[in-house]
């Protein structure tokens, strides 16, 4: 096990200087692999949340819920970022696409991250009716 840690914590860095060269799946994925884990690792999320919130509008509001999401999982909060990405799901007519995962992630990144200002019922509708 630690020299698994080892090697995530190396690829973990090399992300790190690079994250701008993955595509928003590929960020979602590594950052839900790294929570998964419960890597806590404050430069690495910082690196992968910079690079979120500089190209937020090439990410979809599914992917954007997971990043939250595995952000929240290691209690990391970028609050520049919440304050964009979170307004995101008060638009009835964005959620109303997303599928109950989307939302549910949406919600409670919003509850673990402790983010009071998000007005959660466009996603508690979209939930309540499905």
């Amino acid at each position: 096990l630690p020299m698994d840690e080892f090697w995530l914590f190396m690829l973990a860095k090399r992300v790190q200087d690079t994250s701008d060269d993955f595509n928003p799946e590929q960020i979602t994925a590594i950052a839900r692999r790294y929570s998964e884990k419960s890597l806590e690792d404050d430069e690495f999320f910082g690196a992968l949340s910079t690079s979120v919130a500089h190209r937020l509008e090439e990410f979809n509001l599914s992917q954007i819920s997971r990043f939250l999401l595995s952000c929240a999982k290691i209690r990391f909060l970028d609050e520049e970022l919440c304050s964009r990405a979170f307004q995101l799901f008060e638009e009835p007519t964005k959620v109303a696409l997303l599928d109950g995962q989307s939302l549910s992630s949406a919600v409670t990144a919003a509850g673990l991250l402790d983010w009071r200002s998000f007005r959660s019922m466009a996603c508690c509708k979209v939930l309540a009716s499905n």
